[in-house]
Protein backbone atom coordinates (compact mmCIF):
# COMPACT_ATOMS: atom_id res chain seq x y z
CA UNK A 1 0.00 0.00 0.00
CA UNK A 2 1.43 3.13 -0.69
CA UNK A 3 2.36 6.24 1.54
CA UNK A 4 -0.38 8.85 2.20
CA UNK A 5 -0.07 11.32 4.75
CA UNK A 6 -1.72 12.10 7.92
CA UNK A 7 -4.53 14.75 7.65
CA UNK A 8 -6.61 15.28 10.96
CA UNK A 9 -10.04 17.00 10.95
CA UNK A 10 -11.09 18.76 13.72
CA UNK A 11 -14.73 19.47 13.42
CA UNK A 12 -18.00 18.93 16.07
CA UNK A 13 -21.15 17.00 15.81
CA UNK A 14 -23.08 20.58 16.01
CA UNK A 15 -21.37 20.76 12.51
CA UNK A 16 -21.65 17.68 11.08
CA UNK A 17 -24.14 14.53 11.85
CA UNK A 18 -23.01 10.84 11.24
CA UNK A 19 -25.80 8.81 9.27
CA UNK A 20 -24.72 6.43 6.77
CA UNK A 21 -20.66 6.81 7.67
CA UNK A 22 -19.09 3.55 6.88
CA UNK A 23 -15.09 4.42 6.95
CA UNK A 24 -14.40 5.28 10.02
CA UNK A 25 -11.79 7.79 11.57
CA UNK A 26 -12.65 7.68 15.20
CA UNK A 27 -14.92 10.80 14.92
CA UNK A 28 -18.48 10.28 13.57
CA UNK A 29 -18.78 13.50 12.54
CA UNK A 30 -15.60 13.35 10.29
CA UNK A 31 -17.30 9.50 9.31
CA UNK A 32 -19.70 11.28 7.80
CA UNK A 33 -18.14 13.26 6.23
CA UNK A 34 -15.59 11.36 4.47
CA UNK A 35 -18.64 9.15 3.49
CA UNK A 36 -19.82 11.63 1.62
CA UNK A 37 -16.29 12.75 0.03
CA UNK A 38 -14.58 9.31 -0.24
CA UNK A 39 -12.11 10.97 -2.53
CA UNK A 40 -10.31 12.57 0.18
CA UNK A 41 -9.19 8.98 1.33
CA UNK A 42 -6.80 8.92 -2.25
CA UNK A 43 -5.24 11.90 -1.06
CA UNK A 44 -4.71 11.17 3.27
CA UNK A 45 -5.00 8.95 6.21
CA UNK A 46 -7.85 10.85 7.78
CA UNK A 47 -7.76 10.88 11.25
CA UNK A 48 -10.94 12.70 13.00
CA UNK A 49 -11.38 14.71 16.14
CA UNK A 50 -14.14 16.11 18.07
CA UNK A 51 -12.70 19.70 19.34
CA UNK A 52 -14.54 21.49 21.65
CA UNK A 53 -15.77 24.83 20.77
CA UNK A 54 -15.77 24.12 16.58
CA UNK A 55 -18.86 24.94 15.56
CA UNK A 56 -20.02 26.51 18.76
CA UNK A 57 -21.62 29.47 17.77
CA UNK A 58 -21.21 30.56 21.34
CA UNK A 59 -17.58 30.07 21.73
CA UNK A 60 -15.14 32.32 23.46
CA UNK A 61 -11.45 32.87 23.75
CA UNK A 62 -11.06 30.00 26.17
CA UNK A 63 -12.28 27.79 23.45
CA UNK A 64 -10.05 29.42 20.71
CA UNK A 65 -6.73 28.91 22.83
CA UNK A 66 -8.48 24.99 23.48
CA UNK A 67 -8.30 24.49 19.60
CA UNK A 68 -4.77 26.35 19.21
CA UNK A 69 -3.85 24.38 21.54
CA UNK A 70 -4.65 21.23 20.78
CA UNK A 71 -3.02 22.26 17.35
CA UNK A 72 0.19 22.35 18.96
CA UNK A 73 -0.27 18.97 20.35
CA UNK A 74 -1.43 17.54 17.08
CA UNK A 75 0.98 19.22 14.90
CA UNK A 76 4.10 18.11 16.87
CA UNK A 77 3.66 14.41 15.74
CA UNK A 78 5.75 13.61 12.89
CA UNK A 79 3.31 11.37 11.47
CA UNK A 80 1.03 14.39 10.69
CA UNK A 81 1.28 16.25 7.74
CA UNK A 82 -1.17 18.99 8.08
CA UNK A 83 -4.41 20.13 10.16
CA UNK A 84 -8.24 20.71 8.45
CA UNK A 85 -10.78 22.70 10.77
CA UNK A 86 -14.50 21.90 9.75
CA UNK A 87 -15.99 25.09 10.88
CA UNK A 88 -19.61 27.27 10.62
CA UNK A 89 -18.94 30.71 8.54
CA UNK A 90 -20.47 32.68 10.76
CA UNK A 91 -17.70 32.79 13.09
CA UNK A 92 -14.90 31.54 10.41
CA UNK A 93 -12.94 34.51 10.16
CA UNK A 94 -13.03 35.54 13.93
CA UNK A 95 -11.31 32.16 14.52
CA UNK A 96 -9.17 32.18 11.57
CA UNK A 97 -7.80 35.84 13.43
CA UNK A 98 -7.03 34.39 16.85
CA UNK A 99 -5.57 31.30 15.64
CA UNK A 100 -2.97 32.82 13.16
CA UNK A 101 -1.91 34.67 16.43
CA UNK A 102 -2.07 32.41 18.46
CA UNK A 103 -0.65 29.20 16.12
CA UNK A 104 2.86 28.59 15.78
CA UNK A 105 3.58 25.27 13.23
CA UNK A 106 5.39 24.66 10.09
CA UNK A 107 2.42 22.32 8.71
CA UNK A 108 -0.68 23.73 7.23
CA UNK A 109 -3.93 24.57 9.43
CA UNK A 110 -6.83 24.88 6.53
CA UNK A 111 -10.20 26.02 7.82
CA UNK A 112 -12.95 25.18 5.86
CA UNK A 113 -16.59 27.00 5.93
CA UNK A 114 -19.10 24.19 6.62
CA UNK A 115 -22.25 25.99 5.74
CA UNK A 116 -22.26 24.92 2.10
CA UNK A 117 -24.09 21.23 0.85
CA UNK A 118 -21.29 18.67 0.77
CA UNK A 119 -23.59 15.77 -0.23
CA UNK A 120 -22.13 14.70 -3.67
CA UNK A 121 -18.92 15.29 -5.84
CA UNK A 122 -18.97 18.52 -7.14
CA UNK A 123 -21.60 20.32 -4.16
CA UNK A 124 -19.81 23.42 -2.86
CA UNK A 125 -19.14 21.89 0.26
CA UNK A 126 -17.14 18.99 -1.12
CA UNK A 127 -15.11 20.27 -3.05
CA UNK A 128 -14.10 22.79 -0.09
CA UNK A 129 -13.59 19.34 1.86
CA UNK A 130 -10.85 17.80 -0.80
CA UNK A 131 -9.32 20.91 -1.64
CA UNK A 132 -8.57 21.83 2.18
CA UNK A 133 -7.39 18.18 2.53
CA UNK A 134 -4.94 18.77 -0.66
CA UNK A 135 -3.48 21.49 0.96
CA UNK A 136 -2.99 19.72 3.89
CA UNK A 137 -1.07 16.85 2.94
CA UNK A 138 0.29 18.60 -0.26
CA UNK A 139 4.21 18.86 1.11
CA UNK A 140 4.44 21.77 -0.40
CA UNK A 141 2.97 24.88 2.34
CA UNK A 142 4.19 25.76 5.58
CA UNK A 143 3.75 28.19 8.11
CA UNK A 144 0.43 29.34 7.11
CA UNK A 145 -2.97 29.28 8.08
CA UNK A 146 -6.10 29.11 4.93
CA UNK A 147 -10.04 29.11 4.67
CA UNK A 148 -11.24 27.17 2.36
CA UNK A 149 -14.47 29.24 1.12
CA UNK A 150 -14.79 30.00 -2.24
CA UNK A 151 -15.86 27.92 -5.32
CA UNK A 152 -13.64 29.00 -7.46
CA UNK A 153 -9.91 26.76 -5.21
Amino acid sequence: MPFKPRVIIYTSDRVTSSAGATYETGNPAVDALVHRAPEVLELADIIGQDVDGVGAADHDLSDIFDIAEQIHQDSSDPSVAGIVIIHPDETLAITAYLLGTLVKTRKPVVLVDASRRAARRGDPGYVRLVEAVRLACSGEVEESLMIVKDEDL
